[in-house]
Protein backbone atom coordinates (compact mmCIF):
# COMPACT_ATOMS: atom_id res chain seq x y z
CA UNK A 1 0.00 0.00 0.00
CA UNK A 2 1.25 3.42 -1.01
CA UNK A 3 1.77 5.71 2.28
CA UNK A 4 1.96 9.70 1.75
CA UNK A 5 3.28 11.46 4.48
CA UNK A 6 2.67 15.17 4.87
CA UNK A 7 5.44 17.69 5.93
CA UNK A 8 5.33 21.25 6.71
CA UNK A 9 8.36 22.77 8.24
CA UNK A 10 10.06 19.17 8.55
CA UNK A 11 6.75 18.30 10.62
CA UNK A 12 4.82 15.33 9.70
CA UNK A 13 0.84 16.99 9.76
CA UNK A 14 -0.74 14.53 8.10
CA UNK A 15 -0.26 10.73 6.70
CA UNK A 16 -2.46 8.75 4.43
CA UNK A 17 -1.98 5.26 3.75
CA UNK A 18 -3.56 3.54 0.52
CA UNK A 19 -5.44 5.36 -2.33
CA UNK A 20 -7.79 7.97 -0.32
CA UNK A 21 -7.55 10.37 -3.14
CA UNK A 22 -10.31 12.29 -1.30
CA UNK A 23 -7.96 12.14 1.86
CA UNK A 24 -5.23 13.01 0.15
CA UNK A 25 -6.85 16.23 -1.56
CA UNK A 26 -8.19 17.44 1.66
CA UNK A 27 -4.44 17.31 3.89
CA UNK A 28 -3.42 18.94 0.74
CA UNK A 29 -5.84 22.09 0.66
CA UNK A 30 -5.45 21.83 4.82
CA UNK A 31 -1.85 22.49 4.67
CA UNK A 32 -1.14 24.20 1.06
CA UNK A 33 -1.08 27.71 2.21
CA UNK A 34 -1.34 29.90 -0.59
CA UNK A 35 -0.60 28.49 -4.66
CA UNK A 36 2.04 26.44 -4.08
CA UNK A 37 0.37 23.58 -6.28
CA UNK A 38 -0.39 25.96 -8.85
CA UNK A 39 2.56 25.53 -11.09
CA UNK A 40 2.94 22.44 -13.93
CA UNK A 41 5.53 20.33 -11.40
CA UNK A 42 7.53 18.00 -12.76
CA UNK A 43 7.38 14.15 -13.54
CA UNK A 44 9.81 11.13 -13.15
CA UNK A 45 10.00 10.47 -16.69
CA UNK A 46 9.55 14.29 -17.63
CA UNK A 47 13.68 15.33 -17.90
CA UNK A 48 15.64 15.47 -21.40
CA UNK A 49 18.53 14.03 -19.63
CA UNK A 50 18.59 10.23 -20.27
CA UNK A 51 18.64 9.07 -16.82
CA UNK A 52 21.25 11.02 -15.96
CA UNK A 53 20.68 13.77 -12.33
CA UNK A 54 19.33 16.90 -13.00
CA UNK A 55 20.92 20.11 -12.49
CA UNK A 56 21.64 20.77 -8.87
CA UNK A 57 21.83 23.93 -6.62
CA UNK A 58 24.28 22.09 -4.09
CA UNK A 59 27.47 24.27 -3.72
CA UNK A 60 29.27 21.36 -5.18
CA UNK A 61 27.48 21.64 -8.18
CA UNK A 62 27.63 25.33 -8.48
CA UNK A 63 31.08 25.01 -7.69
CA UNK A 64 32.05 22.81 -11.09
CA UNK A 65 28.97 23.05 -12.49
CA UNK A 66 28.08 19.57 -12.68
CA UNK A 67 26.72 17.15 -9.89
CA UNK A 68 28.52 14.26 -9.45
CA UNK A 69 26.47 11.34 -9.24
CA UNK A 70 27.23 8.06 -7.93
CA UNK A 71 25.48 4.88 -9.94
CA UNK A 72 22.93 2.81 -8.81
CA UNK A 73 23.82 -1.17 -8.82
CA UNK A 74 21.86 -1.41 -12.16
CA UNK A 75 18.40 -3.15 -13.48
CA UNK A 76 14.78 -2.92 -14.88
CA UNK A 77 13.49 -0.31 -13.00
CA UNK A 78 14.35 3.19 -12.10
CA UNK A 79 14.28 5.35 -8.92
CA UNK A 80 14.37 9.10 -8.77
CA UNK A 81 15.02 10.86 -5.19
CA UNK A 82 14.81 14.63 -4.75
CA UNK A 83 17.76 15.14 -2.63
CA UNK A 84 17.80 17.77 0.72
CA UNK A 85 19.43 20.73 -1.90
CA UNK A 86 16.49 20.23 -4.37
CA UNK A 87 18.29 18.22 -7.13
CA UNK A 88 17.49 14.87 -7.79
CA UNK A 89 18.88 11.38 -8.56
CA UNK A 90 18.61 8.99 -10.80
CA UNK A 91 19.36 5.37 -10.43
CA UNK A 92 18.40 1.92 -11.75
CA UNK A 93 17.68 -1.07 -9.55
CA UNK A 94 15.77 -4.49 -9.61
CA UNK A 95 12.70 -5.33 -8.11
CA UNK A 96 14.68 -7.74 -5.90
CA UNK A 97 17.02 -5.12 -4.49
CA UNK A 98 16.54 -4.22 -1.17
CA UNK A 99 15.88 -0.42 0.56
CA UNK A 100 19.35 -1.00 2.12
CA UNK A 101 20.49 -0.97 -1.69
CA UNK A 102 18.92 2.01 -2.19
CA UNK A 103 19.36 3.65 0.93
CA UNK A 104 23.14 3.16 -0.26
CA UNK A 105 22.42 4.55 -3.31
CA UNK A 106 21.03 7.82 -2.02
CA UNK A 107 23.68 8.16 1.19
CA UNK A 108 26.36 7.57 -1.61
CA UNK A 109 25.00 10.58 -3.44
CA UNK A 110 24.80 13.27 -0.46
CA UNK A 111 28.21 12.39 0.27
CA UNK A 112 29.48 13.14 -3.59
CA UNK A 113 27.65 16.17 -3.47
CA UNK A 114 29.18 17.32 0.18
CA UNK A 115 25.23 17.42 1.42
CA UNK A 116 25.49 16.60 5.15
CA UNK A 117 22.37 14.77 6.40
CA UNK A 118 22.28 13.25 9.72
CA UNK A 119 19.56 11.00 10.75
CA UNK A 120 18.57 10.25 6.98
CA UNK A 121 16.39 7.34 6.79
CA UNK A 122 14.50 4.90 4.02
CA UNK A 123 12.11 2.96 5.26
CA UNK A 124 9.52 0.44 3.95
CA UNK A 125 6.42 -1.81 5.22
CA UNK A 126 5.83 -3.22 2.38
CA UNK A 127 6.23 -6.55 2.31
CA UNK A 128 6.42 -7.74 5.86
CA UNK A 129 8.79 -10.73 5.33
Amino acid sequence: MPTIIFLKNKVEVGRVVGANLAEIQSLIKKHEGGDAFSGAGQTLGGGSNGGESSASSSAAAAASGVAKTVEGPGGSCQIQVRLLDGSTIRGDFEPTHTVKQVYDFVHANLAARGISAPGFTLMTNFPKV
